[in-house]
């Protein structure tokens, strides 16, 4: 069993009247009335942990608020029929963390045809919700205006996540999103219980470190950074993007500006490691999928920064693991990466042999761990230092419907 592992188990749609005589199971609702749909939510977890920073990679979910959107068919230009708020009651606790809750939900919408093909589209946010009729305007909802961003009418290739109008990197590292879609024809229902997945939408970034020199040649430094080769993207597609060939395609180029601080993924500020070499510093922050870098930039790096913002020292981070993602995001298997993974000082310059532990995409639901909290990084030499990126959120913390 894995910790920290989310499993939202349910969504199971029974069909009453003409499709099905109706539904059995525990806790059902009574008997639904003839031609209602019902969806069964169930949220499974493990750990509990505290919501909206992320603390590493057995951080749990903490939705609050789960929406369904209905779209007439399953190409781009299908368009959605039905938006419906479910009521979730398991809201209370979330904060914290919850185990497993379950809710079934009757579908308003009832217009299906017969042999048609639907998309079913559920989100989860993790707005705060102090009372069941009090949902805050923060976090994932507001970050990417959701659920309004997308109403009847909307087409499916424009069911994605958008950064909203004045919000930033600072927004994104504390939005956690999840989505999952399935094509669904009533006539499935009869069949069996159709299973939804959902996964997160964002990946996790995190470093550990000790150590952290107060100067470079005699500059005070002034923050850590973890930055991505370019601005950060401000766009996600709620529903993944399959691989073109073996390409990873899941993602939506559409970056920040980096002059404004859109490339930073993770800060420290030196207040929070100055005069405490030997203490572990960590920091996280949700980021939104990028493609693999190319040519001389590296997909990560990390930072030494001055007080003004200006750059004293620059280490590539490099991708090494068992199970670490190639450029084309695919997860390669134990042997085609060698043991390690390390930050290293150096030229511009990218061995060839090596290019895909440096070039690697940002790759959703996934997390991607610079040292760790027994092993940090220890950066008083920065000629080399040993780092561990592993993306390991990839079916360990998922929802299923």
């Amino acid at each position: 069993m894995y910790l920290g592992k989310i499993s939202y188990y349910g969504w199971m749609l029974c069909l009453a009247g003409w499709l099905l005589a109706g539904c059995s199971g525990e806790n059902m609702p009574e008997e639904p009335e003839s031609g209602e749909r019902v969806l069964e939510f169930g949220v499974r977890s493990q750990d509990l942990t505290t919501r909206t920073v992320l603390s590493g990679p057995d951080a749990v979910q903490h939705v609050t608020r789960v929406h369904l959107y209905i779209f007439d068919g399953v190409s781009g230009t299908a368009r959605c029929v039905a938006s419906e708020e479910v009521d979730w009651p398991h809201w209370e606790g979330a904060d914290g963390g919850l185990p497993t809750r379950d809710r079934k939900h009757v579908l308003r919408y009832k217009d299906f045809m017969p042999g048609k093909e639907y998309t079913f589209l559920a989100i989860g946010l993790d707005n705060t919700r102090p009372s069941a009729e009090d949902i805050r305007e923060d976090h994932s909802g507001a970050t990417y205006q959701l659920p309004q961003s997308i109403s009847v009418g909307s087409t499916l290739k424009e069911a994605n996540a958008v950064l909203a109008p004045g919000k930033g990197r600072q927004d994104i590292a504390g939005s956690e999103l999840f989505a999952g879609s399935l094509p669904l024809r009533l006539e499935d229902f009869v069949k069996g219980r159709p299973v939804i997945d959902l996964y997160r939408r964002v990946a996790g970034v995190m470093g550990y470190f000790v150590n952290i020199p107060a100067t470079i040649e005699g500059r005070k430094v002034g923050a850590l950074q973890v930055r991505l080769y370019t601005g950060q993207n401000t766009r996600v597609p709620l529903r993944k993007v399959p691989y073109n060939g073996s390409l990873f395609s899941d993602y939506i180029t559409s970056p920040m500006a980096s002059d404004a601080g859109g490339a930073v993924l993770v800060e420290i500020p030196a207040s929070e490691f100055a005069g405490s070499p030997s203490v572990v510093n960590s920091r996280g922050s949700y980021v939104l999928p990028a493609a693999a870098a190319t040519g001389r930039e590296t997909t990560l790096s990390l930072v030494l920064v001055d007080e003004a913002g200006g750059e004293l020292q620059r280490n590539k981070v490099r991708l090494v693991s068992s199970a670490a993602p190639s450029r084309s995001g695919r997860i390669a298997p134990r042997g085609e990466t060698d043991g390690g993974t390390g930050i290293i000082e150096g030229d511009d310059t990218i061995d060839p042999d090596q290019e895909k532990a440096y070039h690697y995409p940002i790759v959703a639901n996934q997390f991607y761990s610079i040292g760790s909290k027994d092993s940090p990084i220890d950066l008083s030499d920065a000629k080399r230092v040993t780092v561990t990126i592993n993306p390991i959120w990839d079916k360990n913390h998922e929802l299923i419907f």
